[in-house]
């Protein structure tokens, strides 16, 4: 029996040992990247968007509705965005945005399916609710924005300037510039991605939101959290305040912000990287809670380790590049190599052994705003190899320390 239990230590040192060098080398990550006609891309980004279309294919987005209660939308959508972002970049007439356009068209054909839509409520003032019409809207809208004008359908044309109409008019409500989602709930973030699409309308064609989108500001700067912030949940009928700023929800809207009003924007990402952006082992993450407050994880936020926010740091890895946040962008992006068990096989790369899709869509959707090439040079990762130097010191202190206890036991049983 002491020998079974020795040999399951060993195992154990040994194992932690790899996973502790694994980890320490990872940090220094480096995307492939190769020069495609027209572009240079990030190869392992195409990797991971093969990887999410093989997942699809197979059921993925609808597998995670049953995880999360907008996983099939959220699915479709970032995965089209994330195309949408490498057909920008690529060659008009290149093998790559071909691929690119007809993946993000596939996309909002899912997400203007009866699958997608029937989760919502037709008959909330904005039919659907503002979660299904900003993010659907606003991913037509990325879609027109690679088409040339005599190639948009006009039906799709029409339908998308009808939905920009119905979002206008839902934000100029009297009582909360946030409709809601649910009959029962009203998030502001859903409402962020919905005034993002009007925005996306006055590039597309003759600007007719640019008072809209200042008078909703004007009403968002007057109903912040006392973080100064725009609040996570507010009321769907009065506005008011139900849940302060949280880190998720903090992270996507930071994303669209910057199309409605770039002044905004940026004071509020420098209240985010004050009160939500931090470091654990040395290493950068998201809290999913302000600084100062300590809470739990829940749909919304996944899970919440040492306050650090799962949802909160994948979507964050998006903001972060978006902000030229270059070294901490870098440093999350390369935990997330390190600690996100990445696998890439047949041209295809996935997270998490797979299991859970919608963490590879925030992934992808967060490297597709960033410079493929980007770096961050310096030593940032020391903080975490004197972590890992010092668990190992002290694992190697604690076995010698019982080694000499066992030896003292055994010779001290001799003498007696």
């Amino acid at each position: 029996m002491q020998k079974l239990w020795k040999g399951i230590g060993f195992v154990l040192v040994g194992v932690s040992a790899v996973l502790i060098l694994y980890w320490n080398v990872a940090l220094y990550y480096r995307p492939a990247v190769a020069v495609h006609p027209g572009q240079v891309e990030y190869d392992d980004l195409l990797h991971e968007l093969r990887g999410l279309k093989q997942a699809m294919d197979n059921g993925a987005a609808a597998d995670m509705q049953q995880l999360y209660p907008e996983g099939y939308i959220f699915m479709h959508a970032l995965y089209g965005l994330a195309w949408a972002d490498v057909a920008a970049r690529a060659d008009v007439g290149g093998s790559l945005r071909h691929e690119a356009f007809l993946e993000i068209e596939t996309s909002v054909a899912r997400l203007g399916s009866n699958t997608a839509r029937d989760i919502f409520d037709e008959y909330l003032p904005l039919s659907y609710g503002a979660f299904y019409q900003g993010w659907y809207n606003y991913t037509v809208g990325r879609k027109l924005l690679l088409q040339a004008p005599s190639k948009r359908p006009a039906s799709e044309v029409a339908a998308f300037q009808a939905r920009c109409r119905d979002i206008a008019q839902a934000i100029r409500s009297d009582k909360t510039p946030y409709p809601a989602s649910y009959r029962f709930g009203a998030w502001p973030a859903d409402a962020v991605v919905g005034v993002a699409s009007l925005a996306l309308h006055d590039k597309l064609f003759k600007p007719q939101y640019r008072n809209v989108m200042d008078a909703w500001i004007t009403r968002v700067r007057a109903q912040l959290d006392t973080y100064g912030l725009i609040p996570h949940e507010v009321d769907p009928v009065t506005g008011a305040i139900l849940e302060e700023a949280r880190g998720s929800s903090q992270s996507l809207m930071l994303s669209f912000l910057p199309e409605v009003d770039a002044v905004f924007a940026r004071e509020q990402f420098k209240r985010y990287r004050a009160l939500f952006v931090t470091h654990r082992f040395g290493l950068p993450c998201i809290r999913e809670y302000p600084a100062g407050t300590i809470g739990f994880g829940d749909i919304d936020s996944g899970p919440v380790i040492l306050q650090a926010g799962a949802a909160a740091s994948l979507a964050g890895l998006r903001t972060l590049a978006l902000y030229d946040e270059q070294p901490l962008y870098v440093g999350l992006r390369n935990s997330i190599e390190a600690f996100g068990v990445p696998m890439t096989h047949g041209g295809k790369k996935q997270y998490l052994f797979g299991q859970l899709p919608m963490a590879d869509a925030f992934i992808a959707w967060g490297h597709a705003a960033a410079d493929p090439s980007a770096s961050a040079p310096g030593i940032w990762q020391l903080k975490f190899h004197l972590y890992s130097a010092g668990l190992v010191l002290l694992a190697g202190g604690a076995w010698l320390y019982f080694r000499k206890r066992r030896m003292k036991n055994i010779t001290i049983g001799m003498l007696f």
